[in-house]
């Protein structure tokens, strides 16, 4: 035991003097500083860049041997300015020395403070590490001058590790001239355990980001683990927080060096977008809820590769909205997007801006844009359209837009080369259905409009009592309306002004509030018989048991002259014109009355109906009755002389010429 004692003692003495020897000669006769203009000419050879070495060369030795060297940088890429392209104030690699004996190179540690690396873009889309690429691509295609034998020990037995890699206060800035745009990643910190490329080794990393297009700031973090050998990384906590979002989850990865593939769970914590906004420097204006957009939060699955992301079992909530559903870019070379969503019930209102104020364009501009704008603001990103390549499927429950109610809504979308399309989009309102379609046109400067409409079986009374902001004028009964309209522009007024189409209605056992038409036939014959006109009695409304026709709409103007409307004690037919774009009309009725046998009565009563659609102006038309009263005792003479039939003959001759 004591000679095996002793061995041992003058083996670690043999070994202290070794080590020391080695010291003391790597000190005075290797300065490591003699090396420079040889590391400056090979980096130079190997990448046609510039590497200053502005501090010393220093050898450390405790505990063990090692380098250290401050201020250094590599020159930038021809016409990318005198700023270096990377620089490192300090970095410090400690090698043990005993390992190497046995041909492994174990770096005890790997210090780099104050690293920063400067990326570009210029105005050409060049980038400023091109040339690097080229170099390197180029030294991969040089044919092999050597061929190594892979039995040969000298060459193969090597081994490398890292005990430990460390940067500290790092910086990487991009500056992109093209798009006129900027990011930093600062005070960069990231912590590795033993490096080994065939085993799991830990990695974390923080760093803050800045940029100036979207402005922002925020920060990143994660704690991983990856295996260079099998390609893995396990992202156990992954954090990030830009103004007041915070994202976390995790990640597990396949490949990620040949062919990536990511897969994990992501969580959004709750956070108000406005104040996001805000942050970013695009303040969004009051809503019509001042408390919308002040709680999303959400919950996903994802998937990602280098040619595509899906985000499966998303759980969102949109202040009291709950949606459901999966999104997936299936190819991010050409942006295209599927997702299938289902919304429990929203209330769209509370999202448009506080100023909207509702008008007759907005049925057909809400079918394609929901916040309308004031009247001289754009409506539609017709670039972010244009670009557009998505697809899916949108259910909502129950849906509240613009004042109207609906349930059980579904859209089918498909937009592609600035072509967009809604079909079909169906809904039950108003104890009826809506059967519909979209098509937006944005390949040009100005979208084009196309819709499709069909309502059956709508029951008028709560579909009139929700428009009531529009008009005073109400109305119940069952309600079937078919329309095509298009129309073109990118305001509202221009899309009010150029809608054209046509159609036709069709309403049932209905009840006219706010027009007695039935007293103003009394007022007609009264006008008649040169009396006094009547006090209104009654409820100020109208019975009809159906009213039909068709209509055509005109640069904004609807017309309508074929109104035919059959009531238990008259008869009414209607012409006219609805000007969409200054929401006003100017109509007529030509009333007749039942008699009890169901005969009409010879004189026509013409109604003028004319002024805003909020407060809409009633008169008889004095004129015209006149007209009908001289046509009339013409009749009556004619027939007293000549004989029935005749009268009416003469009557239809007489209105001819008084037109």
């Amino acid at each position: 035991m004591q000679r095996a004692t002793k061995i041992i003692t003058s083996l670690i003495g043999i070994l202290a003097i070794f080590v020391i020897a080695v010291i003391v000669y790597l000190t005075v006769f290797v300065n490591p500083n003699d090396f420079k203009p040889l590391i400056v000419q090979k980096v130079n050879e190997q990448t046609g860049r510039t590497l200053a070495l502005n501090g010393d060369i220093k050898w450390t030795f405790f505990p063990w041997v090692g380098l250290q060297v401050n201020d250094v940088s590599l020159s930038n890429a021809e016409g990318f300015g005198n700023q270096p392209f990377v620089q490192i104030q300090h970095a410090n690699m400690i090698i043990k020395l005993i390992p190497l004996l046995n041909k492994n190179i174990q770096v005890a540690k790997l210090e780099l403070d104050g690293l920063q690396l400067n990326l570009m873009k210029n105005a050409q889309g060049k980038t400023n590490w091109q040339d690097l690429m080229a170099v390197s691509q180029a030294k991969a295609n040089e044919p092999a001058t050597t061929k190594t034998d892979p039995t040969d020990k000298k060459s193969n037995n090597y081994k490398f590790e890292v005990s430990g890699v460390n940067v500290s206060n790092g910086k990487i800035n991009w500056q992109d001239l093209q798009n006129k745009q900027s990011y930093s990643l600062n005070n960069i910190e990231m912590h590795s355990g033993k490096v080994n490329l065939a085993d799991n080794f830990p990695l974390s990393l923080t760093f803050d980001i800045a940029s100036n297009q979207p402005g922002l700031n925020g920060n990143f973090s994660l704690d991983s683990k990856i295996n260079f050998q099998k390609e893995t990384l396990d992202i156990s906590k992954l954090k990030a927080t830009v103004a007041n979002m915070q994202l976390q989850g995790k990640l597990q990865g396949n490949k990620f060096m040949s062919n990536p593939e990511f897969n994990g769970q992501l969580e959004l914590n709750n956070f108000d977008l406005k104040k996001l906004l805000a942050a970013l420097g695009k303040p969004l204006s009051t809503r019509q809820d001042p408390n919308a957009l002040s709680n999303i939060s959400a919950t996903m699955q994802i998937k990602a590769s280098k040619n595509d992301i899906k985000l499966s079992n998303i759980k969102a909530k949109l202040d009291s909205t709950n949606i459901v559903g999966n999104l997936a870019v299936t190819d991010l070379s050409k942006k295209a997007i599927n997702f299938d969503f289902n919304v429990d019930q929203i209330n769209v209102d509370n999202y448009m801006a506080a100023t909207k104020t509702a008008s007759i364009g907005d049925f057909f501009i809400n079918t394609a844009y929901a916040d309308i704008a004031p009247a001289n603001d754009t409506l539609l990103p017709v670039d972010m359209l244009r670009d557009l390549n998505m697809q899916g499927r949108l259910q909502i429950g129950k849906l509240h837009m613009s004042k109207l109610d609906a349930t059980d809504a579904s859209m089918q979308l498909k937009a592609q080369n600035g072509l967009i399309n809604l079909n079909p989009i169906t809904a039950k309102l108003y104890q009826g259905t809506y059967n519909g379609n979209v098509s937006i046109n944005v390949r040009g400067n100005i979208p084009q409009f196309i819709t499709d409409t069909q309502l059956s079986g709508i029951q008028l009374e709560p579909l009139m009592n929700d428009m009531a902001h529009i008009t005073k004028l109400q109305m119940t009964g069952v309600g079937n309306i078919n329309a095509h309209i298009t129309t073109q522009g990118n305001t509202q007024p221009a899309v009010i002004n150029n809608l054209n189409g046509q159609g036709k209605f069709a309403l049932n056992n209905g009840v006219l509030k706010g027009i007695n038409l039935q007293h103003w036939i009394a007022v007609g014959k009264a006008l008649l018989q040169q009396k006094a006109p009547p006090s209104a009695t009654g409820p100020n409304q109208t019975d009809f048991g159906n009213m039909t026709g068709t209509f055509v709409i005109n640069n904004g103007i609807l017309r309508n002259n074929d109104l035919s409307m059959r009531a238990p004690t008259f008869r009414a037919t209607g012409s006219g014109i609805i000007n969409l774009v200054n929401q006003t009309l100017d109509y007529t009725f030509v009333l007749q009355l039942l008699r009890s046998s169901g005969e009409l009565e010879g004189n026509q009563i013409p109604l003028r109906i004319t002024g805003g659609f909020s407060s809409p102006s009633v008169q008889p038309e004095l004129q015209a009755i006149i007209k009908n009263q001289i046509k009339q005792r013409v009749q009556e003479r004619v027939e007293e002389r000549f004989g029935p039939g005749a009268g009416k003959a003469i009557g239809n001759i007489l209105q001819q010429f008084s037109r």
